[in-house]
């Protein structure tokens, strides 16, 4: 008598569905950065050296992803006229592509200005915008050294 379904094909339909029931994983993946620093600022790229303080933190417990707000003082920046203090926002946790910017004197922070939706003057940094710092620090670092206090 043939059998109507064979035992691993039952297995991976099984294995299939308690797959699709997982819950997405958060996860942080940025591409490295091919353009220099010059083609990075005609793409309109702000990066600024300052000292970050921690003007709020992690919301109540069980809320994820939720900012993490700093005042930033601008010691030098690249690309914008800034102020001599902005806020800087990020997500409180790698997960979600946030930066860690808690007990540093200072900071090299790729700013991201925001958005039409977004609180004016607020601006954003995550771990995607800092892969170019990192890329070409020492690059950001030359070019910012050469601007005039």
């Amino acid at each position: 008598m043939p059998r109507l379904f064979d035992v691993r094909v039952l297995s991976l339909c099984v294995g299939l569905l308690i797959i699709g029931q997982a819950s997405p994983a958060a996860a942080c993946s940025c591409a490295r950065p091919t353009d220099g620093v010059i083609e990075q600022l005609r793409q309109g790229a702000i990066v600024a050296e300052g000292a970050p303080v921690l003007v709020s933190g992690r919301p109540a417990e069980g809320v994820r992803n939720a900012p993490v707000r700093y005042e930033f003082r601008i010691f030098k920046a690249i690309g914008a006229r800034l102020p001599g203090r902005v806020h800087v926002e990020t997500a409180d946790n790698s997960a979600a592509c946030g930066v860690n910017l808690k007990g540093r004197k200072t900071a090299l922070l790729r700013l991201l200005p925001p958005g039409p939706s977004e609180e004016k003057g607020v601006y954003s940094v995550n771990l995607c915008s800092q892969l170019s710092v990192e890329t070409f620090e020492a690059d950001w670092r030359a070019v910012l050294d050469a601007v005039k206090d």
